[in-house]
C-alpha cells in the first residue's frame, strides 16, 4: 500500500474541510433566507360618554399591543405579544443613603393609573408535519373563542364581552396567558370540512395576592395608614415555583368558510402551597360563528365551578389569622396602621353567555374615496350569573367569623354601528346599557343598578 505524502493528506483534509463548511454555511445562509420576520399589531381607543354621575365621561388608550411573528419555512415559528394598557409612563427612583446613625431607603414610583405591561404570548412551534405541530411558552389556553382570537380591531364592539374580562367567567380575564407545552392541529374533513385542535398541559390558575397601599387623612379621627394583600384567582407563575397540574383544550369544527362551532375546557387545581386545602377549577365553552343569509351570527358560553370553596375560605382564614389587625396605643395616636388580608374574586359557580349579531353592508366602491368600506348595524346582549359569590370573609385568630354568599346576576345591551373604511380598522358608535338583575352590579362596579352610556371607539392592526 502507498501511502500519500503527509502534505497531500494534510492538503486533502483541509480541501474537505473547506467544502464541508462551506456547504454548512451556505446552508445556514439558505436556512436564514428562509426566515420570515412580520412586526405587527393593534391598538384601540375610546371615548365615553356616561349617564351616571360616579363614571367619568372621558377617553381611555384602552391598549396597544406589538407582536413579532417569525417563521423558518414551515417547520419553526417563534411569536410574541406584548400589550401596554392604559399606558403613559412608569418610573421608578430608586436609592439609599448614609445618614447620620443608619441608613435612608428610598423609593419613589411614578405611572399613570391603571397603567399596565403584560406579555400576552411568548411561544415556540415546531411542527412535526404541516398540520400538527408542539408548542411550547407563555400561551392562550384555549376556553371559548374570545380569549384566542382576542385581538381589537376584528371585533365590531369596543368594549370586550363581560363573561372574558370584567366580569370574568373565564377562570382569568382576557387576554389570559399562561405557561405551558401542548399541541395544535388540523385536519380536512370532506370537500369544505376542516378540523382544528389545541391542548395544554400548563402551569394554571391559582390563588395569588397583591399588596395595595392607602394613606388617608381623617378628621376627628386619626389619619390611617392601610397596607391591603387581597388574594384572588390569577393566572400561574412563569418563574417555575407552581406544580403545572392544569388542563385546557379545545376543539373546533368549520363545515365551510365563515362557519365554526368550537367545544372547550379546562380543569386545574387553584389552591396554592400554602393552603392544606385542594380544590379544583372546572370552566367548560361552547362557542360558535355562522351566517344567516346577509347576517353574521357569533356567540360564547362558559361555565365555571370553584369547587370546595367553603373549605378553601376557611383554610385560608386559619392560615391568615386576622382579617384586620390595626395599632391602638398611645404611641400612635395621631397614625391608626392597619393590615387587612382579604379573599376575593371567587364564586360557587359562574356562567354566563354573549351572543353578537351584524349586518356588513358593502358601500359602493369610490364611496367616500375608499373601495372596500363596510358599514355594520350591531347588536350584543350578554349575560353573566354569578352563584353564591364570596361578598365577605371575616376571621378573628383563625377562625370564620362571617362569611357571605349571595348571587348576582347581571346584564348588558349594546346597540350601534361599526365602520370598516378599511378591512384592519374600525369605528365603533356603540349605546351600552348595563343592568343589575340580582344583587350589585358586577361590571362597572357602581351603586346603581342600571347605567347607560354612549361609547366611541377606534380599533387598527397593523
Amino acid at each position: 500500500m502507498t501511502l500519500l505524502p503527509r502534505t497531500t493528506r494534510c492538503g486533502r483534509i483541509a480541501v474537505f474541510a473547506t467544502a464541508l463548511l462551506l456547504a454548512l454555511a451556505g446552508r445556514a445562509e439558505a436556512q436564514a433566507d428562509s426566515l420570515r420576520l412580520d412586526i405587527g399589531g393593534y391598538g384601540s381607543f375610546r371615548y365615553e360618554l356616561n349617564g351616571n354621575d360616579d363614571i367619568a365621561s372621558s377617553m381611555t388608550l384602552r391598549r396597544f399591543v406589538v407582536t413579532s411573528d417569525a417563521r423558518w419555512g414551515w417547520r419553526l415559528r417563534v411569536y410574541s405579544e406584548v400589550e401596554y394598557e392604559r399606558l403613559s409612563e412608569i418610573e421608578v427612583e430608586r436609592g439609599v443613603e448614609r445618614e447620620a446613625g443608619g441608613l435612608e431607603f428610598e423609593q419613589e414610583l411614578e405611572g399613570t393609573n391603571g397603567s399596565e405591561i403584560a406579555l400576552e404570548q411568548a411561544w415556540a412551534q415546531f411542527n412535526l408535519t404541516p398540520d400538527f405541530g408542539i408548542r411550547f411558552g407563555a400561551v392562550l389556553p384555549p376556553v371559548g373563542r374570545f380569549n384566542i382570537h382576542h385581538d381589537d380591531n376584528v371585533w365590531n364592539f369596543p368594549r370586550r364581552p363581560l363573561i372574558d374580562h370584567q366580569g370574568a367567567v373565564l377562570p382569568s380575564k382576557a387576554a389570559w396567558t399562561e405557561m405551558g407545552i401542548g399541541f395544535v392541529g388540523q385536519a380536512l374533513v370532506g370537500d369544505e370540512g376542516q378540523l382544528t385542535y389545541e391542548a395544554y398541559l400548563l402551569n394554571g390558575v391559582t390563588l395569588d395576592f397583591a399588596i395595595e397601599e392607602k394613606v388617608q387623612t381623617r378628621d376627628p379621627k386619626r389619619n390611617k395608614l392601610l397596607l391591603e394583600a387581597s388574594v384572588s384567582p390569577t393566572s400561574g407563575s412563569f418563574d417555575g415555583a407552581q406544580t403545572a397540574d392544569a388542563f385546557a383544550g379545545r376543539v373546533a369544527f368549520s363545515p365551510r368558510l365563515g362557519h365554526e362551532i368550537g367545544v372547550s375546557a379546562y380543569v386545574g387545581d387553584y389552591t396554592p402551597d400554602f393552603l392544606d386545602v385542594d380544590a379544583t377549577l372546572t370552566t367548560l365553552g361552547l362557542d360558535g360563528r355562522t351566517r344567516i343569509g346577509p347576517l353574521v351570527a357569533e356567540g360564547e358560553f362558559l361555565y365555571t365551578r370553584f369547587g370546595d370553596l367553603t373549605d378553601v375560605a376557611t383554610d385560608f382564614a386559619r392560615v391568615a389569622l386576622d382579617h384586620e389587625t390595626e395599632t391602638e396605643s398611645d404611641e400612635t395616636a395621631a397614625l391608626e396602621s392597619e393590615i387587612e388580608v382579604k379573599l376575593s374574586g371567587l364564586s360557587d359557580e359562574r356562567y354566563g353567555f354573549w351572543a353578537d349579531l351584524s349586518w356588513p353592508i358593502a358601500l359602493a366602491p369610490g364611496a367616500l374615496g375608499l373601495d372596500n368600506a363596510v358599514l355594520a348595524p350591531v347588536v350584543r346582549y350578554e349575560r353573566v350569573w354569578y352563584g353564591d359569590n364570596l361578598e365577605a370573609l371575616d376571621f378573628t385568630g383563625g377562625a370564620v367569623t362571617e362569611l357571605t354568599l349571595a348571587d348576582r346576576t347581571q346584564e348588558r345591551l349594546s346597540l350601534g354601528l361599526a365602520f370598516r373604511p378599511l378591512p384592519q380598522a374600525v369605528f365603533h358608535l356603540v349605546w351600552e346599557r348595563n343592568h343589575a338583575v340580582t344583587g350589585a352590579l358586577i361590571d362597572p362596579g357602581v351603586e346603581s343598578t342600571t347605567t347607560n352610556g354612549l361609547v366611541l371607539g377606534m380599533a387598527v392592526g397593523f
